[in-house]
């Protein structure tokens, strides 16, 4: 997380920067060479440590946005999913989708689309998790 340390951090090696900076421009010509050498790798340094701190602040705004957005669609799947036993099923532009496993919905909460073989009305399997699952349209004196 981007806590108050982190910006301070990067702020007050901005602010150095900017005075060394600042001495440097007005102290031209009173410093030797030596001192403005010295002056001048300050800066550099207090600029990398700025750029190091807005580097890390980036990278945790980031994975903070991917983890928004990972969110924002789990809350989308669950607002559009619908359990009709023994099937859930996916909801959109009031068209069903699917069916999909129950177990590995619940389970790991992955929508895991369930396939007919085609031999026998109403059997269905889950590649994923490997359950079979019977409907209403399983009848039992009937193999295909």
């Amino acid at each position: 997380m981007v806590d108050i340390a982190m910006v301070s951090a990067a702020l007050t090696s901005i602010k150095t920067a900017t005075d060394v900076a600042r001495l440097i421009k007005d102290g031209e010509k009173q410093l030797d060479q030596a001192e403005f050498k010295l002056k001048l790798a300050d800066l550099i340094g207090n600029l990398a440590d700025a750029r190091i701190e807005i580097a890390s602040i980036t990278e945790l705004l980031a994975a903070k946005d991917a983890e928004i957005r990972s969110l924002q669609a789990q809350l989308e799947l669950k607002d559009n999913i619908i359990w009709e036993e023994p099937f859930y099923w996916k909801i959109k532009d009031e068209q069903r989708d699917g069916p999909f496993c129950q177990q590995c919905f619940d389970a790991s909460n992955k929508l895991i689309r369930c396939i007919n073989k085609g031999y026998q009305q109403g059997v269905w399997h889950c590649h994923t998790c490997k359950s079979v699952v019977v409907d209403d349209a399983y009848n039992d004196d009937v193999v295909g």
